[in-house]
């Protein structure tokens, strides 16, 4: 601008459509009829402008209120994972992506986990009779337990009557 005999002065801008070191824009206008002694404006872009913020703690806090203190410091939910955790309750963020303080750029997203509760215990799996039986416990399909058979009782000698009370002095009738 000099060698034609213009005074310039560069104004450097942040700009998130034009290139860095890029003009964005002259005053006056280029095309535009001026004198001599007329100082030209140059405005340069310095690229996007990199706003910074720090990560807030998510870690205890519910889902939806993790994501709104996100949003509020201007970054982004990231993706979001479930895990079974003895530590938290169920719908509680058990870690995230970046530690409480981290500095990052606006807008930058933050991946986080979220508990699903403590992991449900398994129901034993039934047990399948042995072959030929039933199970041995009377009733079909055999249930989850294993039972063997008791053996039948043995006569007692005369006299005796066993170790049962059955009421009587001597052997019971069959019947």
């Amino acid at each position: 601008m000099e060698a034609w005999g213009y005074q310039s002065t560069i104004i450097q801008d942040f700009d998130d459509d034009v290139a860095a070191g890029r003009v964005i824009r002259t005053e006056p206008e280029g095309g535009s009829l001026c004198s001599i002694d007329t100082v030209v404006i140059i405005h340069v872009s310095m690229g996007r402008e990199i706003k910074e913020t720090d990560c807030p703690d998510i870690v205890g806090k519910k889902q939806a209120k993790a994501e709104k203190l996100l949003r509020d410091a201007k970054l982004a939910p990231g993706e979001v994972t479930f895990e079974y955790s003895d530590a938290f309750d169920a719908g509680l963020v058990i870690s995230q992506e970046f530690d409480e303080g981290t500095t990052l750029e606006e807008g930058d997203s933050v991946d986080f986990v979220v508990s699903l509760g403590p992991e449900p215990t398994k129901t034993p799996e039934p047990t399948e009779p042995p072959e030929g039986g039933d199970g041995g416990d009377g009733e079909e399909g055999g249930g989850n337990t294993d039972i063997t058979e008791t053996p039948e009782p043995t006569e007692t000698p005369e006299g005796g009557d066993g170790g049962e009370d059955d009421g009587g002095d001597g052997p019971v009738p069959e019947g």
